[in-house]
């Protein structure tokens, strides 16, 4: 089974809904509102709790789930009324999906019995609360809460989206970031390694350098990293070679820089050459890309708000460019 094939079949077996866009399980299950989402490939299930009387759970009390539960909750984070706890990963899609659905169970009655109530992570009101997708993340609010938090998030990306970015300094923000990723990459090729990891690196250090000095990550952006990634994989390859031929002839690698290839065709390595370019630019593809489009789907993703909670089944909300609602 893949992560969509656990979601859907935890989503059913625990009378949840499972949200395909966002890839989040939420629903209302066992007396509370609760939520499975992916984070750096391990599920974590969130709850969102008032001590009863309005006013914000003891991080020690929420804590204490993990501590009596180690198997199927670990890393406890509390910030205000919600609590995330991971689920420790299994070896198979069944373990993973009994553990998930442990977790729910061990949470709700541990929440029970330390006199926990369900409320809205924003103000702790336990009337009404639910779960909604807002602004590309999960939200445990009340309906009213819901809105103002959806006008809110659309005011914000339309706002965001009508700044024109600075391409020139856009660029050079990607230049200074794919540097981080040269040298990672110059480090695990001289271990003799070709990792997924360089590409990672470059795609997230290139992206990001972009978008924080030109403002805003858009097409232009999108194209102007691929371009530099393209050229400083290469460079990082020249950059790898130069390195291993300087300390094969003992000397400085700014003079074996320059005569790589010279030196590649005449000890004939040419076949281990473009192989391990080809290597690099797989990393490239394996790592850079993926994270370059997660980029920019997150940003798209900016504009919708939905409940995915019992009220699931109710329109999904876009932000149209002239700050009115659509929906579909």
């Amino acid at each position: 089974m893949s992560v969509i094939s656990v979601n859907q079949k935890l989503a059913t077996e625990l009378g949840l809904n499972y949200d395909r866009e966002s890839g989040i399980v939420a629903g209302f299950y066992n007396g509370y509102h609760i939520a499975f989402i992916m984070q750096n490939n391990l599920r974590q299930i969130i709850v969102s709790v008032s001590n009863g009387t309005g006013q914000m759970p003891e991080k020690e009390i929420l804590k204490q789930a993990h501590k009596e539960n180690k198997k199927v909750l670990s890393n406890p984070s509390v910030q205000g009324y919600r609590a995330t706890y991971a689920i420790p990963n299994a070896m198979t899609d069944n373990g993973k999906l009994e553990r998930s659905a442990a977790a729910a169970a061990v949470l709700t009655e541990f929440l029970k019995a330390n006199c926990l109530r369900d409320c809205s992570e924003l103000s702790g009101r336990p009337d009404e609360s639910s779960c909604y997708y807002v602004s590309g993340g999960l939200r445990f609010l009340t309906r009213d809460e819901y809105d103002t938090e959806r006008n809110r998030a659309q005011s914000s990306f339309n706002e965001q989206n009508s700044k024109r970015g600075n391409p020139i300094a856009g660029i050079v923000g990607a230049l200074i970031g794919s540097f981080a990723g040269l040298v990672v990459m110059v480090l695990i090729g001289q271990l003799g390694y070709v990792s997924p990891w360089t590409g990672l690196v470059m795609g997230v250090c290139v992206a990001k350098g972009y978008e924080l000095l030109s403002g805003k990550f858009d097409t232009v952006g999108l194209v102007c990293s691929i371009l530099i990634m393209v050229g400083m994989t290469y460079l990082g390859n020249q950059l790898d070679w130069a390195i291993t031929i300087a300390r094969a002839y003992e000397a400085n690698v700014f003079d074996a820089f320059p005569v790589v290839n010279e030196v590649v065709k005449a000890n004939e390595l040419l076949p281990v050459y473009y192989r391990n370019l080809a290597l690099y630019y797989f990393a490239m593809l394996c790592g850079a890309l993926p994270t370059i489009y997660g980029l920019m789907k997150n940003r798209q993703l900016l504009n919708v708000s939905y409940p995915i909670g019992p009220e699931a089944h109710e329109e999904v909300v876009y932000v149209s460019s002239n700050d009115e609602t659509d929906s579909e």
